[in-house]
C-alpha cells in the first residue's frame, strides 16, 4: 500500500466517524417533562394556563392547568408551538418557543420545562393567528 492510499483510507474513516456522531446526536430522542404549573423566576411569578395546546410538529397535545406531561422529541435544537385556548377551544394567542435541549436540563440531568415561564420569555407569533 502506498502512503497516499493510507491517507485516503484514514480520511474516509474520519469522515465516517464524524457522520455517525452527527447522526447520533441529531437523531437522538429525548423525553421532556412539560409542566403547566405556577412558578417563580427572578422574583416574577408566572401563573399556569387554563388550557393550552403544545405542538412539536406532530399532533397537538392538550394541557390543562396543573398538568405535567412527557413528550418525546428528536434532536438538540427544538421548536414548540404553544396555542392558548379558551373554553370553546378558540385560539387566543400563539407563540413559538425555540430552545436548545441544554437550556432545559437541570442539575439532576432531567429535561424539565415550565411552559408558562418559557412562554412569557418567547415572542408572539406574527402569523396572523389570534
Amino acid at each position: 500500500m502506498t502512503m497516499k492510499r493510507v491517507l485516503i483510507n484514514a480520511a474516509l474513516l474520519i469522515v465516517l466517524a464524524l457522520t455517525i456522531l452527527w447522526c447520533f446526536t441529531t437523531g437522538k430522542a429525548h423525553n421532556i417533562m412539560l409542566e403547566n404549573l405556577q412558578t417563580t423566576s427572578e422574583g416574577v411569578e408566572y401563573q399556569p394556563f387554563e388550557a393550552i395546546y403544545i405542538n412539536f410538529g406532530n399532533n397537538p397535545t392538550l394541557m390543562l392547568e396543573g398538568d405535567i406531561i412527557i413528550e418525546q422529541v428528536k434532536g438538540k435544537k427544538l421548536s414548540m408551538q404553544v396555542d392558548v385556548v379558551d373554553e370553546d377551544d378558540k385560539v387566543l394567542e400563539t407563540r413559538t418557543i425555540s430552545f436548545n435541549i441544554n437550556e432545559i436540563t437541570n442539575d439532576k440531568n432531567e429535561l424539565r420545562m415550565n411552559v408558562p415561564l418559557f412562554y412569557a420569555k418567547a415572542k408572539k407569533d406574527t402569523t396572523g393567528k389570534k
